[in-house]
């Protein structure tokens, strides 16, 4: 459905004055009879306002053709009896603008019904559509052009404008996915890619609807099917337009966008977003980490989406828009934020954001250097806070208390230590290496996954991946190369996490000299990258133990140590239950029982998987019911049934059982 405003402008006027009861009641039946003879649904003509020589009409309409919607209007205006020498001016306005247009006319006596209009062309009633906190709305501009050049977008603008792209709108072959850390840059991308589309006739409107992910938790119901939720209205009547949706969050939360719904409002917009994917455009903006994406793609496999992020931006590319910028905020003398950039670096546009930020704060406490104190004072609660999608993931992980309190202490000591930098305290700067002690499966690996994600969401790393490395990638086959490998994989692993598995082996086997080689370069290494690369040691905890006490030069510079514990049959169960719920299953009360047996006895393995075990037990549980079902395939099985996991579909591995057989040598009696 799109909205439109038309100003009809007479040369001899239509009334003397404004229109009185007889003239109104006049206007009101020619309409409702004009209205009666419309396809419903279609077309909506309503008179909101007679002024002397202008008449204003309020029209919805989902008419492929303009040219159709000014037909029936000169049909209107000569029912009217109105001077044919007339001009008329539209504009396409917001379905709130229209609700308070008609809103308008019902005061000036047009309209007799104004709820029974918005229910039938627009969200809701007169009344709903006029609150503010449901959604968000604002038209494309005409403006193609920006100082910010994104890469992605530019791709994108080629594919829209190709010659043998259609010139008529015909569907959505894609749909779009705008990753950025930045909320500005995010409505900027916004911004190009809409116009864009616009201006090519892949949009027939104007309108574009925001839904923020946060509002909305209050406003779906449990079915998300349901038709009154707010998706399921604009997207009924958003056909030519836009849905945004938004995973932004309020900046007071200090939380980053798009986080795993837990009340069904991503489930529901998606659901909503299929059935409509060929006439309404879906946006959907987040930050730009892997979990978020990955949800998308789980919950919208019928549709295809091109996925838009920043770009890298190099020397004056990055310095262009420094300057941007603080031409914004009215500061000229730039030449300290300028010299911040490193030629043969690249930023994404986040990052000089976050830089262009630092450095104000550092010009204004520079400039008032008696309230320095006071201005740092406002960064201390932050500066305590850890935050990101990471942090709470990590936070949900089941069990890991220890290792979730060292964690919650490293990063507090990191931003205290930025703090205190900024404050121009001298303070030296602290090792920030670490190591896990733990069995196989006790989630080392994911949680050093995960504080790679946090310090660079804290702005203590600058990239924030996790490199794993092992032995065949730190020691060489010959003399001299073992120093060069360790220092390459330092070098790919600058401003991440370096996670080195099993570290013990670098002295176990022959090549115990090599291994020695390797350890001292990564002693060197650690001291020389100490500033953008943290190194985590894992393995077992008596081998890893023994490691780092006969190494010194590792001891003195690994101050945080976490213990990963194996998991109680209770957190075993509690992984099983989630890893379940994330394929769509459940279990029964029986099915629990079994599986807690089960972990009661394997886990007194001394191989015992911990996490692993669960994973490869639960595949195991779901083979086991497809064969226990698959005798009944001819039948009818409920959804419920295919997707329950029962008493019998759990068994004790063969490897893991107290009844195994012993082989016997020898006779027997």
């Amino acid at each position: 459905m799109i909205y439109y405003k038309y100003l009809i402008t007479t040369s001899d006027g239509l009334f003397n004055g404004k229109a009185d009861k007889k003239e109104i009641d006049r206007v009101n039946d020619i309409l409702n009879e004009f209205n009666s003879n419309l396809e419903e649904g279609d077309l909506s003509i309503n008179v909101t306002s007679i002024e002397k020589t202008q008449l204003k009409l309020s029209i919805s309409s989902s008419l492929n053709s303009e040219s159709d919607i000014e037909r029936e209007i000169v049909s209107l205006l000569q029912a009217l009896g109105i001077n044919p020498e007339y001009s008329i001016e539209k504009e396409e306005v917001s379905v709130k603008e229209f609700a308070k247009s008609i809103s308008d006319g019902t005061k000036q006596g047009f309209i007799n019904d104004p709820d029974d209009i918005c229910q039938k062309y627009t969200v809701g009633d007169k009344r709903y559509c006029l609150r503010q906190n449901d959604f968000n709305e604002e038209m494309i501009g005409d403006d193609l052009d920006s100082s910010i050049v994104f890469q992605s977008i530019e791709e994108e603008k080629k594919r829209i404008f190709s010659p043998s792209a259609p010139k008529e709108f015909i569907c959505h072959p894609v749909h779009y996915v705008i990753a950025s850390d930045n909320e500005d840059l995010r409505i900027e991308m916004r911004r190009q890619l809409l116009s864009a589309l616009y201006k090519a006739n892949r949009l027939k409107s104007r309108r574009v609807s925001i839904l923020s992910l946060n509002p909305l938790q209050n406003v779906f119901s449990a079915n998300y099917k349901e038709s009154g939720t707010i998706a399921n209205r604009l997207y009924n009547k958003g056909e030519g337009g836009t849905v945004i949706i938004s995973g932004t969050k309020a900046e007071e939360e200090n939380d980053d966008c798009f986080t795993p719904s837990d009340n069904g409002e991503l489930e529901a917009i998606m659901f909503n977003a299929n059935m409509h994917r060929d006439n309404v455009l879906t946006v959907i903006e987040l930050d730009d980490n892997e979990e978020s994406l990955n949800e998308i793609k789980e919950l919208s496999d019928k549709m295809d989406f091109v996925i838009l992020k920043e770009n890298l931006v190099y020397g004056q590319g990055a310095k262009e828009y420094l300057q941007l910028l603080a031409k914004k905020d009215g500061i000229n003398n730039i030449e300290s934020l300028l010299d911040k950039v490193v030629e043969g670096e690249g930023y994404h546009y986040s990052n000089l954001s976050s830089l262009y930020k630092t450095w104000k704060e550092e010009r204004k406490k520079s400039a008032f250097p008696a309230y320095s104190s006071f201005m740092s004072n406002l960064n201390i609660e932050n500066a305590k806070k850890p935050k990101g999608n990471a942090y709470k993931e990590l936070q949900g992980l089941i069990g890991l208390e220890n290792a979730k309190r060292v964690i919650d202490e490293a990063i507090a000591y990191f931003n205290m230590e930025s703090l205190m930098a900024k404050r121009n305290l001298k303070i030296s700067s602290p090792s920030r290496h670490m190591v896990f002690y733990g069995a196989p499966g006790t989630a080392k690996t994911t949680v050093a996954r995960l504080f790679a994600q946090i310090m660079k969401e804290n702005g203590v790393l600058s990239k924030g991946e996790l490199v794993e490395v092992g032995r065949k990638d730190l020691v060489g086959k010959y003399v001299g190369w073992t120093a060069m490998q360790v220092e390459r994989v330092f070098k790919i692993a600058e401003g991440s996490v370096l996670f080195i598995d099993e570290a013990y082996s670098l002295v176990d086997g022959r090549d115990k000299l090599y291994g020695q080689e390797a350890i001292n370069t990564i002693v060197q290494m650690m001291e020389n990258m100490r500033e953008n690369t943290i190194v985590i040691f894992a393995g077992y905890e008596k081998e890893m133990k023994e490691f780092i006490n006969q190494n010194p030069g590792l001891r003195s510079r690994i101050p945080f140590h976490v213990h990963f514990p194996d998991y109680s049959d209770s957190e075993l169960l509690e992984i099983l239950k989630l890893v379940a719920s994330k394929n769509n299953y459940s279990l029964t009360e029986g099915a629990e029982c079994k599986a807690r047996d089960i972990f009661k006895t394997a886990s007194l393995s001394k191989d015992f998987g911990n996490g692993r075990f669960v994973r490869n037990l639960f595949e195991k549980a779901t083979m086991k019911k497809a064969l226990r079902l698959s005798s009944s395939l001819d039948d009818f099985i409920s959804d419920t049934e295919l997707l329950t996991l029962r008493e019998e579909d759990f068994e004790m591995p063969e490897e893991y059982s107290n009844e195994r057989k012993t082989r016997v040598i020898g006779f027997t009696a």
